[in-house]
């Protein structure tokens, strides 16, 4: 396995490699689906028509360059598909896939002949002692499999734009052609930041982990304490995706809209990790309205930041110490 650097989005990633390989579509598809009842994670062989819930700049990326998204449980039919995208920990889900999920992908990938590239970002922040494991260590795996990540989360330092690809030899080889003719190299000065960081100790690891975890419990402690529906409790990354009340009145980007302007609180609507598949809703026409249901909040900040957010939040509660902007009388778009 070689690896490389890149100062650039990780979504290049994926574009480079299929100019270096020669491919001419590329599919991506990733597991975690959130169905319109609630929160869930689908197995690969399991029917689904979910929408995936993912960036939509991921989404019109691949658009751009004539791929398409497929659900999973149909990759085992798709005679075009190419390569997958994989996401674990998951953003904005928090799921960390199992090694029995994993290997159900690594069939896939043998049976249909397909490249996975895998954002492992967050690899080092997992909790109650769930272990991330790269998809590339499975049998047979790692010829097929490109590794992405960065200093930008383990680390703290979003805004240096450090990170790497790790792949086989006439794959990284490509992707460096490529990425030498599109932004060069990053920062000498990160470059060498970035190899101190990387010798972080063993220790280092394990207090960022215990830290995320505590700040994992209290926020969702928070958030289903003032009426948010916590479908599903982060296994890793630092992100929280919740649900409005069934009896909410407003979408998700008018309850952020709200949120900022009488709280000083910023979450991010989660109908922005979900895209729709025009060409599926001629055959199986879906109701859309569950992905205005979604709020992201992010708890990688201080604790006198979360101690704020919370007394900021506690303000607009009712006598039933539910939040009131769940019932305000604006109406949903």
């Amino acid at each position: 396995m070689h690896q490389i650097s890149w100062r650039c989005p990780r979504t290049y990633v994926s574009r480079l490699a299929e100019i270096g390989t020669g491919l001419r579509s590329m599919e991506v598809c990733n597991l975690s689906t959130v169905s319109q009842s609630k929160t869930t994670v689908h197995h690969a062989q399991t029917a689904s028509f979910s929408m995936l819930p993912d960036r939509k700049r991921y989404f019109e990326f691949i658009k751009l360059f004539t791929g398409t998204f497929v659900n999973m449980a149909l990759l085992y039919h798709s005679w075009k598909c190419t390569d997958i995208l994989w996401h674990s920990p998951h953003n904005p889900t928090g799921k960390v896939f199992t090694k029995d999920e994993l290997e159900t992908v690594a069939g896939a990938c043998h049976t249909r002949d397909l490249l996975a590239i895998t954002d492992e970002v967050y690899e080092h922040i997992t909790y109650d002692k769930k272990k991330h494991i790269s998809l590339a260590s499975l049998p047979g795996m790692q010829k097929r499999t490109i590794i992405t990540s960065s200093l930008s989360k383990t680390y703290s330092v979003t805004g240096w734009r450090v990170g790497w690809a790790v792949a086989s030899a006439c794959i990284a080889s490509a992707i460096r052609n490529i990425h030498i003719k599109l932004t060069d190299s990053a920062p000498a000065p990160f470059q060498e930041a970035a190899l101190t960081a990387l010798r972080s100790p063993l220790e280092y690891f394990e207090l960022l982990r215990r830290d995320y975890e505590s700040r994992r419990d209290y926020t969702v402690k928070l958030l289903s304490g003032v009426g948010f529906q916590v479908q599903f409790k982060p296994e890793g990354s630092f992100f929280l995706f919740v649900e409005l009340p069934e009896n909410c009145v407003v979408s998700d980007v008018e309850f952020v809209e709200e949120l900022i302007k009488q709280a000083g609180v910023v979450a991010v609507p989660g109908c922005g990790f979900f895209h729709r598949d025009l060409y599926l809703d001629k055959f199986f026409p879906a109701d859309y309205s569950y992905q205005k249901r979604y709020i992201r909040f992010a708890f990688c900040k201080s604790d006198a930041t979360l101690a704020a957010a919370a007394q900021k939040i506690g303000e607009l509660v009712n006598s039933s110490g539910l939040l009131k902007l769940f019932h305000s009388d604006r109406k949903m778009q």
